[in-house]
C-alpha cells in the first residue's frame, strides 16, 4: 500500500538507544494517524539491538528490518533505499529522534511541487539542545536560488528527500566515504531537483555524545 514517507534508521549497537526510538515512533508516527513506513537496518550489532528490534518489527506491520553484517551506515542506509515506497525519504540515525510534531511541521511547510525540504537540527548534548541556524529565509527556492541564499552548503542540518529523484537517478550514499557521506549525497540530489522548501522550524534532535 502506498507511503507518504520512508524513515530509514540504520542500527549498530543501538540497544541503549531503542527505548527513545520506540517513544517517539508511537508519539511521532503513530499517533498522527500518517501514512508512513520505517526501514531499520541493523548493520551487524553485537550487543542486544537485533534481538530488540526484531520484538519492535513484529509488532508494526508498518515497520521493515533489514539485517546484514556490518558494513558501515552508507550501506546500510543504501540498502533501505531500495525497498523505500515512500513519496518523501527522511533519514534517521538510532541515537536521535524527532520532535512529536515532526509530520506536521513537514507537512505544513513542504510544498506539493518540491523535491526536498530543508531544516535545521537541534543539537542535544547532555542536556543542553541548541539550534543550528540555516541563516536563510523561509520560503521555496530554486536549487541556484539555494545556493545563493546559504552562507553554508545546504545539506544536513535536515533534508527530507523526494523519492522519486533517488530512485529515478540511483542515488546511493558513497560507502568509501567515512565522513560527509550525507553532503555528498545531498550534491548528487540537488543536481536532480528543481524546488526546495525551507523551514527555520527544527523538527530533527541530533545527539551528540561524548562517546
Amino acid at each position: 500500500f502506498f507511503m507518504d514517507i520512508s524513515v530509514i534508521v540504520p542500527l549498530f549497537n543501538e540497544a541503549e538507544s531503542l527505548p527513545v526510538l520506540h517513544e517517539w515512533i508511537v508519539r511521532v508516527m503513530r499517533e498522527n494517524n500518517f501514512s508512513y513506513e520505517i526501514i531499520f537496518v541493523n548493520d551487524g550489532s553485537t550487543d542486544l539491538t537485533l534481538e530488540k528490534i526484531t520484538d519492535f518489527v513484529g509488532n508494526d506491520n508498518r515497520a521493515i528490518l533489514i539485517n546484514q553484517t556490518n558494513q558501515g551506515v552508507s550501506a546500510a542506509r543504501n540498502a533501505a533505499l531500495k525497498q523505500t515506497k515512500g513519496q518523501f525519504v527522511l533519514c534517521l540515525d538510532g541515537d536521535d529522534y524527532l520532535h512529536p510534531e515532526t509530520i506536521l511541521i513537514i507537512k505544513n511547510n513542504l510544498q506539493q511541487d518540491a523535491d526536498a525540504l530543508l531544516a535545521p537540527c537541534i543539537i542535544k548534548q547532555s542536556e543542553i539542545e541548541k539550534k543550528r541556524p540555516l541563516n536563510i529565509q523561509d520560503g521555496v527556492y530554486s536549487v541556484e536560488q539555494l545556493y545563493a541564499s546559504c552562507r553554508i552548503f545546504p545539506t544536513a542540518p535536515m533534508m527530507v528527500y523526494r523519492n522519486s529523484i533517488i530512485h529515478d537517478n540511483s542515488l546511493q550514499f558513497n560507502s568509501n566515504i567515512k565522513s560527509g557521506e550525507v553532503y555528498d549525497f545531498t550534491v548528487s540530489f540537488l543536481e536532480k531537483a528543481h524546488k526546495i522548501a525551507v523551514t527555520n522550524i527544527g523538527f530533527y534532535y541530533y545527539v551528540m555524545r561524548n562517546s
